[in-house]
């Protein structure tokens, strides 16, 4: 359609010329009486179809002006749509982070995650906070699900960066919630979140879930990690390793909260 539009739009008066002289040659054919009579219902017929001819590409460019315009109005449209959606799950994220820090006891830094490591899962991550902020080193890194990493190097003014739990170099100390709760170490072993050195007759089972455990003073106390996602006792091992569910750890957050913590004091008394 838009190819005869185009090449009438570019023969029009050949076209015009073409028609006309094709009418007078079945006029002058034709006897005089019947000559006149014939003309003036070709002279009509020619008019109408001349009418429609040169509205046709009038009504053709209306349609095309109107589809345009629907079809920005269809991208308006969802270009909205995507962005109170992107606001919704924004808003959803910031509730719970506003949520996460109001529960606890700890003094939380806001960061924005700038950008993540290129390997696969991540190891690493770039946060928007500095020394400028008090970020430290060795500081935690935690999101509302649980622990991600630490604070890794000596941060800049502006950023810093955190080595995650699924790099190699990440041991947490932990313990795990169940009536034994055992302590164990957890750390990224081949391509999975793993607790090690845990006594073989702890009483492990699917589903207990791991935080840490304090010890060491890097991270605090009581951030969950993960839940054991099969546990097998060997009775021939003096300790055993378990796999943890690695959703916390592999998980691609925008916001995270830097902990702004430190032990505390021991509470001298006086006499």
């Amino acid at each position: 359609m838009g190819a005869m539009f185009e090449w009438f739009m570019g023969h029009r008066r050949g076209a015009v010329l073409a028609a006309s002289i094709l009418i007078s040659l079945l006029i002058i054919a034709q006897p005089t009486d019947a000559g006149l009579s014939q003309a003036r219902w070709i002279g009509l017929r020619a008019a109408a179809f001349g009418q429609w001819i040169f509205r046709w590409p009038l009504r053709l460019a209306e349609r095309q002006g109107e589809n345009r315009f629907l079809r920005h109005r269809v991208l308006e449209l969802s270009r909205r749509r995507v962005d109170r959606k992107e606001l919704y799950l924004e808003n959803s994220r910031l509730r719970r982070l506003l949520d996460f820090s109001r529960e606890e006891h700890w003094s939380y830094l806001p960061a924005k995650v700038l950008a993540y490591g290129p390997d696969s899962p991540p190891i690493t991550a770039m946060l928007d906070v500095g020394t400028a902020s008090g970020v430290e080193r060795h500081q935690a890194v935690v999101s509302p699900e649980g622990l991600v990493g630490l604070i890794d190097h000596d941060p800049d003014g502006q950023i810093s960066l955190v080595r995650l739990l699924t790099h190699p170099a990440t041991r947490v100390s932990v313990v795990v919630e169940n009536d034994d709760r055992p302590s164990g170490i957890v750390e990224w072993r081949d391509d999975r979140l793993t607790l090690g050195h845990v006594p073989a007759e702890s009483g492990l089972a699917p589903g207990d879930s791991v935080v840490s455990s304090g010890l060491g003073g890097v991270f605090p106390p009581s951030l969950f990690i993960g839940v054991i996602s099969s546990a097998v006792e060997d009775p021939d091992a003096m300790f055993q390793t378990v796999e943890l569910d690695a959703a916390v750890a592999t998980t691609l957050f925008e916001e995270l909260f830097v902990v702004q913590y430190r032990q505390s004091e021991p509470v001298s008394v006086k006499p």
